[in-house]
This record gives C-alpha cells, sequence and structure tokens, in this order.
C-alpha cells in the first residue's frame, strides 16, 4: 500500500498482546508444576518459537539491552526443567519444550474462544485482513533481514485457531514480529546501536527533564551505560550540552526512524486491507476492551 499508511494502529498491536490471551493462572500453574518461575517459561516458549535453527546466545535477550548476562538465570532453570538444551552455541526446544508450547497454544485458544461471542462476524473479518497483511509481510522483499518474523511463524506452529479471536491472535503476534524486524532496520540504517536509540527514543517520546526520570524508562541498560549513551549523543549533536533535550539533528533522526519503520511495515500490506484502516482500528480497540 502507499501513505498515508493507519499508523493509528500499530500502539494497539502491543496492547492486544499484553491483554489476558490466556488465563490468569495458567503460566504460574506450569511454573509451580515444573519447579521453575516465570521467566524460565516463557523463555523456553520464545525458543521454540525459533524453531531449527534455534537462537544464538544474543537472539534471546533484546537488542535494546546492555545486562547481556539477564537471560542467564532464567535460561539455567529452563535447561534444568529439560525444555531447552544447547548444540553447539544455540539453544533449542527438546521434546518436553514443544509439547509445552503446544499446550500453551491450544490452552490459549480454548481461552479466546470464550471471549468475544457477541463481535464474533467482526472479529472474524478482523482476522481475516490481518492475516493477509502478515502473509504479504512474510512474502516482502523488505526489510531484508527478518530475524524476527521466524517468531510469528512459530507462535503457530501446529495450531489452526478455532475461534476469530484466536486468529486475530495469531496475525497480531505475527505483525508485530515483523514490525520489529522492520524497526531495527530503519535504526541500523541510520547507523545507530540497540541501546543508543532506545535512549534516543525514550527522550524524543518521554522528554524526561532529568537522569533521575530518565533512568526507570531504561531498566535493561546499566546506569553507566546510559550515561555513555546519552554523552554519545551529544557528541554527535543529536543531545544538547548540558541537558536532555534533543537538537533538530536528534528529533530529525528519531523521525526519520520511525517514518522509515512505517514504510518498511505498511508497504506489503494489499492495498485494500490499507483501506480499512478505520475500520481495522476500530474493531482492535474492540478486541482489545474484550480481553482487557
Amino acid at each position: 500500500m502507499r501513505p498515508p499508511y493507519p499508523v493509528d494502529i500499530v500502539p494497539l498491536l502491543p496492547k492486544f498482546l499484553t491483554g489476558r490471551r490466556l488465563p490468569a493462572d495458567w503460566i504460574p500453574r506450569i511454573a509451580q508444576e515444573l519447579g521453575i518461575d516465570r521467566p524460565a517459561v516463557l523463555i523456553a516458549m520464545l525458543v521454540e518459537r525459533a524453531g531449527e535453527p534455534g537462537l544464538g546466545e544474543r537472539s534471546v535477550i533484546s537488542v535494546y539491552t546492555t545486562k547481556l548476562d539477564a537471560s542467564a538465570p532464567a535460561l539455567a532453570a529452563a535447561q534444568g526443567a529439560g525444555l531447552i538444551a544447547k548444540r553447539g552455541d544455540r539453544w533449542i526446544a527438546t521434546d518436553a519444550g514443544r509439547a509445552l508450547a503446544m499446550r500453551l497454544r491450544k490452552a490459549s485458544d480454548q481461552h479466546l474462544g470464550t471471549i468475544g461471542r457477541a463481535s464474533a462476524d467482526a472479529f472474524r473479518r478482523l482476522g481475516e485482513l490481518l492475516e493477509r497483511a502478515f502473509q504479504a509481510a512474510v512474502n516482502s522483499a523488505e526489510p531484508a533481514v527478518k530475524d524476527r518474523l521466524p517468531l510469528g511463524l512459530g507462535f503457530r506452529r501446529g495450531v489452526t485457531p478455532s475461534n476469530p479471536l484466536g486468529a486475530v491472535d495469531q496475525a497480531v503476534y505475527g505483525l508485530w514480529m515483523f514490525r520489529d524486524d522492520c524497526h531495527i532496520a530503519a535504526w541500523r540504517g541510520k547507523g545507530f546501536d540497540g541501546p543508543t536509540l532506545d535512549v534516543l527514543t525514550r527522550l524524543w517520546r518521554e522528554q524526561p527533564a532529568t537522569l533521575a526520570e530518565l533512568a526507570p524508562m531504561l531498566t535493561q541498560q546499566r546506569p553507566e551505560d546510559v550515561d555513555a549513551a546519552i554523552e554519545r549523543l551529544r557528541r554527535d549533536g543529536r543531545v544538547e550540552p548540558g541537558s536532555l533535550r534533543l537538537t533538530e539533528r536528534g528529533r530529525g533522526d528519531r523521525d526519520d526512524i520511525e517514518a522509515e519503520t512505517d514504510r518498511l511495515f505498511f508497504t506489503p500490506w494489499p492495498d485494500d486491507v490499507g483501506a480499512e484502516g478505520p475500520w481495522l482500528r476500530d474493531r482492535l480497540e474492540e478486541a482489545v476492551a474484550a480481553i482487557s
């Protein structure tokens, strides 16, 4: 599709994904059953979604973190529970990990089938349109590197949705993984690394006045790394000396990154799907409300 893009859809995707897409006690119950904690269950599910050839050491953590060993306890616990194993320098799911992931996907599908029945027809069409957008993304030429998209494909492995919201769930997750790839390509194209870009984004979006306000927004980074990122941004002329205010260059670069992310994300969408932007936004809002 061509501009203008239906950008008001974008913030609704993560809102949907943070809704009650599973019974509230499901992850705690599984964690207790296995004798591990929630982070260990979640990281095992992440590894399983990656399929073959698994995930490398750097791929199991956020591209925006400087705490490179933050996932080590969860990985060790998941390995100890027999959910994942090490093959060379990569993590792969075991048979037990794959079986648990199937339990999760089926439980989620069943749970979503109990929600939003009054809007089933609208949600069915929502899922169909978003699925077409996702399939177009899978086949798109850009971005050239799609490291996150395989997670979107793995998320749906082995389960055909039995209800409209289950189909919406699969399409939304896939599109959000594709959006990640588009965003990473956009900021790498501007020469940024992930942690520095994260600092720039907080200054661009939240506009904190002091480091004390900024620090809680960047829990994935150590304080000294945040300080170093700010100094790099000042040295490059993106942050004003002695303050946290962005310069014209800094704001312009971040605006450009957002625009390029939108271009990469929406260009593959079929024109008739993009034309339904207002309807998609309204139905996504309904879906978010239904699972909140």
